[in-house]
């Protein structure tokens, strides 16, 4: 995988050239060294399209560093596709990122602690009901 091609092409002006390269670091990710930094910037990338692919890409990675960089991409404008793919990576590493947000160290301001917040109770409340059923 030609990583420099890569970097150069999720920075070239084009929004579906951005948004298809991200979907090859996410695809990809096992077999780039640097996958988790370059979904990292498209992340944070203007159009919510990029942020999307990024945002299933850090799903692969369930530790805290990815659930503060999908809580940061979160603030940003976003559509219904951003939201979604955001709230199912966290929800899909909670307990990647769960001791990281206990200790403080995750989703400080209001709006994602109040997110991430229901995606615990979300958890918790899935744990009981499956309890109920065994």
């Amino acid at each position: 995988m030609d990583q420099e091609l890569l970097k150069k092409v999720l920075a070239c002006k084009t929004v579906d050239a951005r948004s298809a390269a991200a979907r090859v670091v996410s695809d990809s990710h096992e077999n780039i060294s640097n996958a988790f930094d370059l979904l990292k910037v498209a992340a944070l990338d203007e159009h919510p399209r990029v942020r999307t692919e990024a945002l299933r890409g850090l799903s692969f990675f369930p530790t805290g560093d990815a659930a503060a960089v999908v809580l940061e991409s979160l603030k940003k404008p976003e559509d219904y596709y951003t939201r979604y793919t955001g709230e199912a990576a966290l929800g899909a590493n909670i307990n990647g990122w769960r001791t990281a947000y206990l200790k403080g160290e995750l989703a400080k301001d209001d709006a994602s602690k109040k997110l991430v917040d229901g995606l615990i109770a979300l958890d918790k409340k899935g744990a009981q009901i499956g309890r109920a059923h065994v």
